[in-house]
């Protein structure tokens, strides 16, 4: 036999104790209390490298000289930060490429060239709108490709000015690589620019408006039967002063 069973309805009293209990779990959550750190509210540490020392006794503080230190820095050791190019300098130089590890070979060496050139290709990427569109001209290999080429650090200054307006179809490896294997072209949809394509799509769109007029039809009607009258025109003269002469 089914037994039917009625919604509990709570009254008024029990949904206002319901939600003062809410509330009153929210405000009694315990808060983490932590210990003032200097090293990340006071700019003083900006720029260093830091360590916390350990320190016996807490009342050296009150020897703290202001006019010679910042009294944040009590019981920091701080040591100030070394710019990149000084530490690539100082690990490409003291590293030599045929004795170091892969990982340093690719940091000393081939990252210090590369990075520049992934950085470059992003913003290049984002002008052309990659970032935007399923589908555009930029290829990437081949900027990269162009890029490391042009800004080669192992080769002479005068080398490096010719290579500065050098094309990727002119580089002698990518040239002869385009021979043995050419590229289809690309379609018109991605060479175009914006403007040149809404050039495009309204003469297209003027000239079938154009032609959708009843009198154009009937003009264009015309051509075509005067063309196919007129078809092989020069072929009918002859014929025609050949038997002209015959008679």
């Amino acid at each position: 036999m089914p037994v039917l069973k009625i919604k509990e309805t709570k009254n008024l009293w029990e949904e206002i104790c319901h939600e003062f209990a809410k509330k009153r779990s929210v405000q009694d959550k315990k808060d983490d209390i932590q210990e003032f750190d200097p090293s990340k509210h006071s700019a003083v540490f900006y720029g260093f490298s830091f360590d916390k020392n350990i320190l016996d006794d807490e009342s050296l503080i009150k020897d703290v000289d202001a006019s010679a230190s910042h009294p944040a820095c009590f019981g920091y050791s701080l040591e100030k930060f070394m710019p990149k190019s000084s530490l690539n300098n100082s690990k490409t130089s003291t590293k030599d490429k045929n004795e170091c590890t892969e990982r340093e070979f690719i940091e000393s060496f081939v990252f210090p060239t590369l990075l520049p050139a992934l950085e470059q290709m992003l913003c290049e990427a984002k002008s052309h709108k990659c970032f935007e569109r399923k589908r555009t001209a930029f290829n990437a290999c081949d900027f990269l490709t162009t890029f490391l080429y042009q800004n080669n650090p192992f080769v002479d200054e005068t080398e490096a000015q010719t290579r500065k307006s050098i094309t990727l179809n002119e580089i002698p490896f990518a040239k002869e690589w385009l021979e043995l294997h050419p590229r289809p072209p690309l379609p018109k949809s991605l060479i175009w620019t914006e403007e040149e394509a809404v050039l495009k799509l309204q003469a297209f769109y003027r000239g079938y408006v154009v032609r959708r007029d009843p009198e154009v039809q009937e003009l264009r009607q015309w051509q075509k039967e005067l063309r196919e009258e007129n078809q092989n025109i020069n072929q009918r003269v002859e014929k025609f002063w050949s038997d002209e002469t015959k008679i």
